[in-house]
This record gives C-alpha cells, sequence and structure tokens, in this order.
C-alpha cells in the first residue's frame, strides 16, 4: 500500500488511495460484491456476446501514468482484467467501444468550469493504453462524464443489436457512474465491474458500487464476465 497523495484543483482537495492492487483485486472484488448484495435488486444475466458491448472509458495516460495530473493509483490494477475482457469480446466477434476523454473547445461548458486543467487530444496522456488492443473496437471521443452525452454512442450500439453494456474504466464514481446511469435510462441492461473500475479512493468506489446496486446495474466481478 503507497502512502496517499492529494490532489488540489479549484476549490477541492482530494486524497487518492492505491487502495486496489493486482494481489488483492479479487479479494476485494469478493468483499464488494458481498456488500452489494444488501442493496442489489437483480442478479447478474447471462451473458449473450451478439447482445452485449462493453465498455473501456478512459483508460488514458491521463488516469494512468503516475505523472499525469489526473492520475489514479488504483487504475493499474484494472488493466490486466480489461484487457482479458477486451480480448475474450474481440475473440467472439463481440463489440468493443473504448472512449477517448478530452477537454471540450467552449469555455462557459460546465466541465471546463468544474476541472480548468485541459485534457488536450494533442497531448500524449490522451492515447488509449497501449496495451489494450483497441483494433476492431470503436474509439469514441467524449468531452463530457457520460459517453452517451453529444456522442453517437447509442446509434452504434442499436444499429449493433445491442441491449446489455457493460461498464469498465475510470473513474468509478464520474464517468462509469454517470454512463451507466445514462445508459440505464436509455434502456439498456447494465453490468458494472467491480474490479474492472477504479477510482481515487475506495469509499468513493464503494459508494458508487452500492448505488448501482441499488438502482441502476447488476455488480459483477470480471471473471464473471469472463466466464
Amino acid at each position: 500500500m503507497v502512502k496517499p497523495v492529494f490532489y488540489r484543483g479549484k476549490g477541492m482537495r482530494v486524497t487518492k488511495e492505491h487502495y486496489l492492487t493486482s494481489d488483492n483485486r479479487r479479494d476485494r472484488a469478493a468483499q464488494w460484491l458481498n456488500a452489494c448484495k444488501h442493496t442489489a435488486r437483480e442478479k447478474p444475466p447471462l451473458l449473450d456476446p451478439g447482445q452485449t458491448a462493453l465498455l473501456v472509458l478512459d483508460m488514458q495516460g491521463f488516469f494512468l501514468d503516475p505523472s499525469a495530473h489526473a492520475f489514479v493509483p488504483s487504475a493499474a490494477a484494472i488493466l490486466a482484467p480489461i484487457t482479458a475482457m477486451v480480448d475474450s469480446f474481440h475473440a467472439r466477434g463481440g463489440t468493443v467501444v473504448f472512449t477517448r476523454h478530452v477537454s471540450g473547445d467552449n469555455p462557459d461548458d460546465p466541465m471546463r468550469r468544474r476541472w480548468p486543467r485541459i485534457m488536450s487530444a494533442a497531448d500524449p496522456f490522451s492515447l488509449i493504453s497501449p496495451r489494450l488492443n483497441t483494433s476492431g473496437g470503436i474509439i469514441l471521443r467524449k468531452h463530457a462524464f457520460s459517453a452517451f452525452f453529444k456522442t453517437d454512442l447509442e446509434e452504434q450500439l442499436r444499429i449493433r443489436g445491442i441491449s446489455r453494456i457493460v461498464i469498465s474504466g475510470v473513474m468509478t464514481h464520474l464517468c462509469c457512474d454517470t454512463t451507466a446511469r445514462d445508459a440505464f435510462m436509455r434502456g439498456f441492461d447494465v453490468m458494472f465491474t467491480v474490479d474492472g473500475t477504479a477510482t481515487y479512493s475506495e469509499a468513493l468506489h464503494l459508494g458508487t458500487l452500492l448505488a448501482m446496486a441499488h438502482g441502476f446495474a447488476a455488480c459483477v466481478a470480471c471473471e464473471e464476465v469472463l466466464a
């Protein structure tokens, strides 16, 4: 466990914890799934690869590189299970969507006001991790928390006959949470990976999982998706 670090943004101070590692991931997943049982309203469904899409949200240098301002210390631990899911979906001819978050051009955009540090598309940190096989997948640029907001994601999924999505990536309580809620409101069934998502602290992570299990998604371990 590394020493917590602090991020100071505009009017905020956030503790960054290294709460998830490759060594403790399975144990943490079991603990979180057990906690979610108390709020869960549905059991994880069986996956039909032809009707299911894997969403890999913002696995970019901004969040994976320790020198980047938005670095998520626990994000390294979810790279391996996400890579396994990506490869599995590719092997079965499934749909995989990779989002690439960059800042919008409008200075009055609420995202720009809330997060003044610019994530430029020209910045090498904006690139998706080379460990992920993006060939054959959909690469979607987004400017907001939700991958559906002002993008053609819903259209891309509908024309492929997708009715269920699997959420993975960063950050659990921001882009993953908002995209999952947006998907639910658009009529998609949602599966939220407890050990395929990460954020700045375990409190933020677990709080999101409990809310997801109660109102929006079936919370699952990455191994359940692979199985």
